[in-house]
């Protein structure tokens, strides 16, 4: 009876409490100002953006001495590279449209890509989809590694020679 009388007390306290949450631990990523660079917008309105964009995408962001310093969770990270997963999609689309055995090839950890194409493909198409994802992978890699290391390999091969064209690391930052 006494464990009895415990159990419905502990029941009726711990069910009229409520456990206030734990907020999330916050990480701090430092990016170089190629952001910038890649987006064509400059640090500042980067920061601005990002904090206009909600609570989802980043807890703080501020650009200070060059670089845009970002404030955000696990979870909020996350969701900024999903979103920009999205965009990298976007860019690649006409890229994927251009030519059937076209073909990109990405690193798990943002580090490497791997193009296949030909000469056929529109100079145009070939710097957003070059350029512009190198510059996404960058980003994505600097928020998954949390550092201002943006480095990515890039290789270049023609599509139906099987032939080595382009093979450099792009780097920015440290």
């Amino acid at each position: 009876n006494a464990l009895f009388l415990v159990l419905v007390c502990c029941s009726f306290f711990l069910g009229s409490c409520s456990i206030a949450s734990i907020p999330e631990q916050t990480m701090t990523i430092t990016i170089p100002d190629a952001a910038a660079f890649y987006s064509g917008s400059d640090l500042q309105e980067i920061a601005d953006e990002m904090k206009e964009s909600g609570s989802d995408y980043c807890t703080d962001a501020r650009a200070v001495d060059g670089l845009l310093i970002l404030e955000l969770t696990e979870k909020q990270r996350d969701n900024l590279v999903e979103k920009n997963n999205a965009f990298i999609q976007q860019l690649m689309d006409p890229f994927f449209d251009s030519d059937p055995s076209y073909s990109f090839e990405a690193s798990e950890d943002y580090s490497e890509l791997t193009f296949y194409y030909d000469e056929k493909l529109p100079k145009a198409i070939e710097a957003t989809a070059v350029f512009g994802v190198v510059g996404a992978y960058g980003y994505n890699h600097t928020l998954m590694s949390k550092t201002s290391d943006w480095s990515i390999h890039v290789k270049i091969f023609n599509c139906h020679t099987k032939k080595l064209a382009f093979d450099n690391w792009i780097s920015y930052g440290e």
